[in-house]
């Protein structure tokens, strides 16, 4: 293991001292002396390629034994303006990493100081070699790296220490140093090319974990402005999952980061104004590539039908009329019946005309090949602004209503007082440790949520659902996504959205080729669109407030709701669905009367529906009139 060699990436295991490294090397001795004795005859030739074990320790103490300080002197040469003088007088003074970076912690806020901190303390190191070396072991990124404990300083400089404190081999982790060595010299390595998947994965969530604690804190834009270029160096638009997921999360947070500069940011964002055309394809495309919505349509549709047995006037109300994939199943099944098909009314609600016409032309066209009754109703307007009059609901019709990932838009609030709690948040990302990261992602997926939230629901989201339980529907089919992206502070959404779209790229990953044109156009335009509201926006602007079931299940029940349960024929037809499809690793679980639609064994969309209860929706009505 004494080799010059120890910086080509060489895997070596650490020994307990002295004895321990002769052992091990015993044994690799006689390993090889056994191969050479069962594949050569003559010991004359391997005699000089395999020396004796006597020999061997001999050899071994002749040897200059390489330590930390050596190799920190070699990565010091490595800094402009640095001679093999001043990186000798440098470990002189501090002769690891380590110690040096905690005397630059010892005058943090002092920028000149720090710069001059080796210049002032010997004559041989020039002002510039200072600076520099100042700029690349502590500067920008270092100051967000989280630096080990003294015990783990042997691994900045990939020297494996004994326990007795002499140097005895020599490793190189990719992950330790990328984390622990100066990150300019480190993230310019060759291996960083070489990352693991898994490894390069864990980088990236701590760097932007880091840029996002600096993006919170506000102040200069230096800190984020450094995170950000190491994050470029490792993520990419059209690598893995996790590779892709960090290059959108990398530019939510730049255009988080320039919220106070209001010209950059309209100049930005209209620019990147989606048109109408190719969002309708990006969603049509996420209709192909993920089950997710056409389980929607297919649960939603049977629990209609179930709800509609023997009406003879059936009112469809989509909040979201975008596509008429959704209906024309239903249009078939009503079409169906043994009684001869009811007239169906379907009142559509968009706030592009040009959307409506569309889907009213493909639904009439639809219903009278099928020789359905069929009426469309097109309602111009946005959800937020809906005047229920306009749905035109009359007496003697069975109303439903379906509502597919809507709903969490009308959570959108004016934050005026976002910076107040902000500052009531504990325990800084750039403070978590992977296991109390990985615990985040446990408590993200338990139905757990912020009782701050609980307390005080959105008065657009109470009016409307007060107004839909006043038009006493038979039932109302709610499709959201299971997750807690409506947290009050950028940190909280950002980890929870890490782990909830790190699966939904997973599930891509697995089931769409990594060059496809069409995975590309949805993971931009729909997720990265996503992913930028959740984390770039705040007030009224950041309509991606993602909530979970169990807090849906609150406002329903507030509003004047109950449960109805989803049946087992409508769990069959979904989970056939995906059989026929082949979405391999895609499932659909029942919990509690509602459909969980998961990634493996983590839910990504829930669906539920309800019905008005009214004895409940009089006290709620009460309620909001006082």
């Amino acid at each position: 293991c004494f080799t010059t060699e120890i910086l080509e990436g060489f895997d070596v295991q650490r020994t307990s001292g002295f004895a321990d490294t002769v052992r091990r090397y015993g044994y690799l001795t006689k390993s090889i002396i056994q191969y050479y004795t069962m594949h050569f005859i003559d010991m004359a030739m391997f005699s000089k390629v395999c020396p004796s074990y006597d020999e061997f320790v001999k050899k071994c103490q002749d040897l200059e034994k390489m330590t930390v300080s050596d190799v920190f002197a070699l990565q010091l040469m490595q800094v402009p303006q640095v001679t093999e003088e001043i990186a000798l007088a440098v470990v002189d003074l501090y002769p690891t990493l380590l110690s040096l970076a905690q005397a630059y912690s010892h005058l943090e806020g002092d920028l000149r100081a720090q710069e001059e901190l080796l210049k002032n303390k010997s004559k041989i190191i020039s002002a510039s070699a200072s600076r520099n070396i100042f700029k690349l072991i502590w500067g920008d990124l270092a100051r967000f790296i989280c630096w080990p404990e003294p015990a783990m300083t042997p691994l900045l400089a990939g020297v494996v220490v004994q326990d007795d404190g002499s140097s005895s081999s020599v490793t190189s982790s990719p992950l330790e140093t990328l984390s622990l060595s100066p990150p300019s010299l480190a993230l310019r390595s060759p291996w960083v090319r070489e990352l693991k998947s898994d490894e390069r994965g864990l980088c990236l969530i701590q760097l932007l974990l880091d840029c996002a604690n600096r993006v919170a804190s506000g102040g200069s834009l230096d800190p984020a402005n450094a995170a950000l270029e190491h994050i470029a160096l490792l993520a990419a638009p059209d690598g893995d999952a996790m590779q892709r997921i960090a290059s959108h999360f990398a530019e939510a947070l730049a255009r988080r980061a320039i919220r106070s500069w209001p010209g950059l940011c309209h100049a930005l964002d209209s620019a990147r104004v989606l048109p109408l055309a190719e969002a309708a394809v990006a969603r049509r495309h996420f209709l192909d590539l993920c089950p997710f919505l056409r389980l929607s349509f297919v649960v939603t549709n049977q629990a209609i039908m179930e709800a509609m047995e023997g009406e003879r006037v059936v009112h469809v109300v989509d909040l979201n009329a975008s596509d008429p994939t959704q209906w024309i199943p239903l249009l078939q099944a009503l079409s169906a019946r043994s009684e001869g098909p009811p007239h169906l009314k379907i009142t559509g609600i968009h706030e592009h005309k040009d959307v409506l016409h569309y889907t009213a032309i493909r639904l009439s066209e639809a219903a009278e090949r099928l020789d359905v009754p069929f009426q469309f109703i097109p309602v111009v307007s946005r959800l937020d602004n809906l005047d229920i009059e306009r749905l035109r609901v009359k007496t003697g019709e069975a109303l439903a209503i379906s509502s597919v990932l809507q709903l969490h838009s009308l959570l959108a609030t004016d934050d005026v007082d976002d910076h107040l709690r902000k500052a009531r948040r504990i325990a800084p990302l750039s403070k978590l440790t992977p296991g109390e990261f990985l615990e985040k992602d446990h408590l993200a997926n338990t139905h757990s949520t912020s009782a701050e939230s609980a307390s005080r629901p959105p008065t657009r989201i109470q009016s409307l659902l007060a107004s839909l339980c006043g038009l006493s529907p038979k039932i109302v089919v709610v499709t959201e996504q299971e997750a807690n992206h409506n947290g009050q502070t950028l940190k909280e959404r950002l980890v929870e959205a890490l782990f909830y779209y790190a699966a939904v790229f997973d599930g891509l990953d697995l089931t769409v080729p990594r060059q496809s044109v069409e995975r590309l156009r949805v993971e931009k335009m729909l997720f990265g669109e996503e992913i930028r509201n959740i984390i770039a926006c705040e007030g009224l602007e950041r309509k991606e407030r993602h909530e979970k079931l169990e807090r849906w299940g609150q406002r329903m029940g507030m509003a004047g709701f109950r449960v109805l349960p989803l049946s087992y024929y409508g769990l069959l037809q979904a989970r056939r669905l995906l059989q026929c499809f082949g979405w391999q690793g895609y499932k659909v679980k029942e919990e509690n009367g509602c459909f969980l639609m998961c990634w493996q064994d983590r839910p990504l969309f829930s669906i539920s529906a309800w019905r008005c209860n009214q004895k409940k929706f009089s006290t709620f009505k009460m309620a909001l009139q006082h």
